[in-house]
């Protein structure tokens, strides 16, 4: 279903936005100067940090810090928000895997969510913790089997 398949997408890109796989970013190091538009010069050899965890709660985002995966629905307007994501860097030195990476997501995905249903475990909440990734600490999940039947739901909790 199309409709379905925008959702999804939409969701990916929310918790790329939120959840970045390298919150520190790209470190660059210019071969020669760079002249910014606003007259900045960036001098050649000089270490460029672009940390995407920032970046992806950017002023230009309504509601920067809240999980809203409809932003990414509809994507008519010309407002700059896709230039702004980048789960896998950006240019000449992007991610090379990234088309496979989405098409491995968006399949697992929707087979994993087709099958499972994941709901917070009562009592549990998580803290992110930071190093060069951003992950859940402490996170439980309470995970549904989901069957054709609706006769017998297999329950269990996992830990992230």
């Amino acid at each position: 279903d199309p409709e379905q398949c925008d959702v999804l997408g939409a969701v990916l890109k929310e918790s790329f936005r939120l959840n970045p796989s390298t919150a520190l970013g790209s470190f660059r190091s210019p071969a020669t100067d760079v002249h910014t538009g606003d007259g900045a010069t960036i001098p050649a050899g000089s270490l460029v940090i672009l940390p995407t965890f920032v970046l992806h709660r950017n002023g230009q985002f309504a509601q920067p810090d809240e999980w809203v995966p409809e932003r990414w629905q509809d994507r008519s307007a010309d407002d700059g928000l896709a230039d702004l994501l980048l789960p896998f860097s950006a240019g000449k030195r992007n991610c090379v895997g990234q088309a496979l990476a989405n098409a491995e997501l968006t399949t697992t995905l929707a087979h994993v969510l087709s099958t499972y249903h994941f709901t917070p475990a009562p009592g549990t909440g998580w803290e992110p913790q930071y190093f060069f990734t951003r992950k859940p600490h402490g996170a439980r999940l309470v995970v549904e089997k989901v069957s054709k039947e609706l006769t017998h739901t297999h329950m269990c909790v996992a830990a992230l």
